[in-house]
């Protein structure tokens, strides 16, 4: 079985674009997009993020709702 791990990483630069979809999947919401950041002189990171409205156990997701405010 494999185990599951988390990767922490900080990102310092300044945002340059951001872009959002929202959608409904299966009477859900959800939003998703990539933010580019730009670290130094020619050097662009995309981030992408995704989070739909409601958890596994249909309560209200707080990334979901933190993500409407990018």
């Amino acid at each position: 079985m494999l185990k599951q791990d988390t990767n922490k990483i900080e990102i310092a630069g300044k945002i340059i674009e951001i872009e959002k979809r929202t959608g409904t999947k299966d009477g859900i919401d959800w939003i998703s997009g990539t933010v580019k950041v730009e670290t130094g002189k020619d050097n662009i990171i995309p981030i992408g993020f995704y989070s739909a409205a409601l958890t596994k156990d249909k309560k209200p997701n707080k990334i979901y709702a933190s993500l409407q405010t990018v």
